[in-house]
């Protein structure tokens, strides 16, 4: 297991084989830097735990459940989405094995299984907001950054929720999307246009990311879109735009979904199964530069 985040003295860690996403959701904590989306290998339905603790609290939910792991006694982890295979009391440590992902009603029809995790006050373990923000150094001291990079992505797969794309220079990406953006030293990671804000992961400095806003440089400007910086952090500028289709070989698209570790690139169609591109093509992405 390798450590990602921390928080309040909590550690995060993730599969080498996950892949993993602060921003790519809607939710309250996705906009905030308070939650993190880790995704097993796309296929495989096992949990692992993805920090050191107790099981505190476990509450059964509308087709789904929260598990609440106890670190100390003020604070808390709240992971969602897992039928859990453990009982209170019982130890757990990075990597162990504590249930199996599933299918929540809170999904979009093109979302992977996937746990769904915050640092939380132990006083206040339950609700959609309040947990705390997230510190991604971990992250950013094993991140690579590709220095090569094209628009062109094959598509390797095609089903029925979404279409997977890969790109020759992401194939052995560690840590990093299959976006990168060598200005900044980063990738980005996000829901493209389809959640309307995302993420520039960067190895720039947290003066030079304050620096863009004193500057008064609060928008970025993509080749289809711009965006609006409105949260900052260190190694971590998130920025909000206008949500609308994506048009990709003269047919109309939800969405990218960009997230990090991840080999491919991910393309939602407007519904489940509409769309005209066939596996091994070659296709353009244009929307980024």
């Amino acid at each position: 297991m390798i450590q990602i985040a921390e928080s309040n003295g909590v550690k995060i860690y993730v599969n080498k084989d996950n892949f993993f996403s602060f921003t790519n959701s809607p939710y309250y904590g996705h906009k905030k830097l308070s939650a993190i989306d880790i995704y097993p290998s796309r296929g495989c339905r096992e949990a692992l735990s993805p920090i050191e603790g107790e099981t505190f609290l476990i509450k059964a939910l509308k087709e789904d459940y929260v598990i609440i792991i106890k670190v100390n006694e003020e604070t808390c982890v709240k992971i969602l989405h897992v039928k859990p295979k453990l009982k209170i009391g019982d130890k757990i440590y990075p990597g162990d094995f504590i249930g199996e992902v599933i299918w929540s009603p809170f999904f979009n029809f093109w979302t992977d299984h996937h746990l769904h995790v915050e640092v939380r006050p132990i006083k206040d373990p339950l609700r959609a907001r309040g947990g705390y923000k997230l510190n991604i150094s971990p992250l950013l001291a094993k991140m690579k950054i590709n220095e090569n990079f094209n628009n062109f992505f094959k598509v390797e797969e095609v089903n029925k929720k979404y279409i997977l794309l890969s790109n020759q220079y992401t194939k052995n990406s560690f840590f990093n999307s299959p976006f990168s953006i060598k200005a900044f030293e980063g990738c980005l990671e996000g829901g493209f246009l389809h959640y309307g804000h995302g993420a520039l992961i960067t190895l720039k400095t947290f003066n030079f990311l304050n620096g863009l806003l004193k500057n008064q440089t609060s928008e970025l400007t993509f080749n289809s879109f711009k965006a609006v910086i409105d949260y900052i952090e260190e190694g971590y500028i998130h920025f909000s735009f206008e949500k609308k289709t994506l048009l990709i070989n003269k047919e109309k698209y939800k969405g990218l979904s960009v997230y990090l570790n991840d080999k491919f690139l991910k393309l939602i169609p407007v519904k489940p199964g509409e769309t005209k591109i066939k596996e091994g093509e070659e296709i353009t992405i244009p929307f980024i530069f």
